[in-house]
C-alpha cells in the first residue's frame, strides 16, 4: 500500500461517520409537515447555505416532506404542498401563485464533514416548524406537545387561534370543479394543539383527507377556566371554492 492509498483510506474513515450522521439526520425529515419560507411557488429551488438568509419571496406554504437525502455535501428534499399559511387574526402570509406541483429543494455549499447540527440549522433557515414560524413573527409559543387523553371541558375563555393552515384543493375536486364544506370537530389541548380530530360534515372528493392532513400544524392559545388552561371542544369549517 502506498502512502497516497493509506491517506485516502484514512480520509474515508474520518469522513464516513459524519456522512452517516448527515444522512440519518436527513431521514428524520421524511413525513414531517413544515413551513417552506418565501419560495413556495417555485417548483425547483437551489440555494447555497451561505445565501439562505438572503432568500426572498412572498410565498410561505405548508409542505410535507416526501423525500430527504444527503448527497455529497448537498441537502436534497422533495416537498409536497399541503396548504396556505394564515397567522394571527387570519392574516395571510404573502401571496402565492399555483402551488399544486411538488417542490424540489436543494441546499448546497456544505462541507463534507459538516456537523449534523449545522445541517439542521441551515435547513431550519428555510423550512420551519409552526413554533419557529410564530417566533419569527413575534408570537411566543413554547408549549410542549401534550396527551391525546385530556378530558375536554367548557372553558369560560375559548381557545384563540394563533396559526392555521388552509388545506389545498384536492386534484379530484379541482378537476370536477367541485365546491364543498368540511366541518371538523376536535379538542384543543392545554398544549395549544389539536387532538382527536374527526369529520363532522364531510365533503368527499378527497377534501376531508386534506383538511385532516393540515390540522397537526395548527396552534392555539388554550382555553381557560378559573385562570388556568383547560382542554376544550371546538369545531372549524373549511369551505372550498374555485374562483
Amino acid at each position: 500500500m502506498t502512502a497516497r492509498d493509506y491517506g485516502r483510506i484514512m480520509i474515508f474513515l474520518l469522513l464516513a461517520p459524519a456522512t452517516r450522521g448527515q444522512a440519518e439526520l436527513m431521514r428524520t425529515y421524511v413525513d414531517r409537515k413544515l413551513i417552506l419560507l418565501h419560495v413556495g411557488d417555485n417548483p425547483k429551488v437551489n440555494v447555497k447555505k451561505k445565501d439562505l438568509a438572503a432568500v426572498k419571496g412572498t410565498c410561505d406554504i405548508a409542505v410535507e416532506v416526501k423525500q430527504a437525502d444527503w448527497n455529497r455535501g448537498n441537502a436534497q428534499l422533495r416537498l409536497e404542498p399541503i396548504g396556505s399559511v394564515l397567522l394571527v387574526a387570519g392574516k395571510r402570509q404573502g401571496s402565492c401563485k399555483n402551488t399544486g406541483f411538488e417542490i424540489s429543494l436543494e441546499i448546497s455549499g456544505f462541507a463534507s464533514s459538516e456537523p449534523p447540527d449545522s445541517v439542521s440549522a441551515a435547513v431550519g433557515g428555510i423550512l420551519q416548524t409552526p413554533e419557529q414560524y410564530l417566533a419569527a413573527h413575534g408570537v411566543d409559543f413554547r408549549l410542549p406537545p401534550g396527551s391525546d387523553d385530556e378530558p375536554a371541558t367548557r372553558p369560560s375563555i375559548q381557545p384563540k387561534i394563533l396559526f392555521q393552515v388552509i388545506p389545498e384543493y384536492s386534484d379530484t375536486a379541482r378537476q370536477s370543479k367541485y365546491r364543498g364544506t368540511v366541518m371538523t370537530g376536535f379538542v384543543v389541548g392545554t398544549d395549544g394543539r389539536i387532538h382527536r380530530p374527526r369529520i363532522v360534515k364531510a365533503a368527499g372528493m378527497g377534501l376531508d383527507e386534506n383538511v385532516l392532513r393540515v390540522l397537526p400544524l395548527w396552534r392555539f392559545e388554550p382555553g381557560r377556566q378559573n385562570d388556568r388552561p383547560v382542554a376544550a371542544e371546538s369545531t372549524v369549517e373549511n369551505t372550498f371554492n374555485l374562483y
